[in-house]
């Protein structure tokens, strides 16, 4: 993932989603906390702002709102099953979102 990152965190093209809890003094911590700049294998890089998966899901749903292409397929994972499932009806309900899914632990999906 640090991979990934780092050869996309400074093009303004790319969104870094953040859609879960991020443990303490983590990368993804850093990166929800908007703490600039963070570091990725000794390099500095500036974060631009954005909204954390995990508290905003308002956020989230005006995010795909907006999407002039909507996504084929979308994976909620987050760790109350209650809010993954009323995130997915949201979804699909008002936006019209296929391909919708809330996976299990360990569940293996082909791409």
């Amino acid at each position: 993932m640090r991979h990934h990152l780092r050869n996309r965190i400074g093009d303004p093209r790319t969104t870094i989603l953040m859609t879960s809890w991020q443990a303490p003094n983590t990368l993804g911590r850093k990166l929800v906390e908007k703490q600039s700049p963070v570091r990725i294998f000794g390099e500095g890089f500036e974060v631009l702002t954005g909204f954390s998966g995990y508290a905003d899901r308002v956020g989230l749903v005006e995010f795909v709102q907006v999407m002039e292409k909507k996504p084929q397929r979308t994976f909620i994972v987050h760790d109350e099953a209650e809010s993954s499932a009323n995130l997915a009806k949201t979804l699909g309900d008002e936006l019209g979102i296929t391909g919708i899914e809330l996976p299990e632990a360990e569940q293996i999906f082909s791409l």
